[in-house]
């Protein structure tokens, strides 16, 4: 697909709901573009349209299959089902002893000697525990 992107938009045009495509322009795509029907320039939203119906939307996805990738989200209004299950995540606490320190005494010195910040610190010694 090299990279190409359509993005798809509610468009409300001359009261009636249009499909708006926002893309990068290159030589493909706008080809392609050409082939859809009836498709329209507009200069108040700077992008092309189509009449929003359910063929121009079934030849948008028909053109660009496997060429251009086509982005609904803003589009689509509810979720597309995947039928994955929904992940939960979850961290076991290690525990540790009293006294453990994340890092090695003598590499937090130096850290305070070279002035770094508190946070610094701190972040590096998360890093050290992974």
């Amino acid at each position: 697909m090299n990279g190409r992107i359509i993005t798809l938009k509610h468009l409300l045009i001359r009261e009636k709901k249009q499909i708006g495509l926002k893309f990068y322009p290159d030589k493909v795509t706008q080809n392609l573009i050409k082939t859809l029907p009836n498709p329209r320039w507009s200069t108040k939203f700077k992008m092309v349209y189509v009449e929003n119906t359910k063929e121009n939307l079934n030849a948008i996805f028909n053109t660009f299959r496997g060429i251009v990738w086509v982005h609904g989200q803003s589009f689509f209004r509810t979720k597309l089902d995947n039928g994955n299950p929904l992940l939960k995540v979850t961290q076991k606490k290690v525990e540790r002893p009293e006294g453990y320190r994340f890092c090695p005494k003598d590499y937090i010195q130096k850290l305070e000697l070279k002035k770094q910040l508190h946070h610094t610190c701190c972040a590096t010694a998360l890093l050290l525990t992974c």
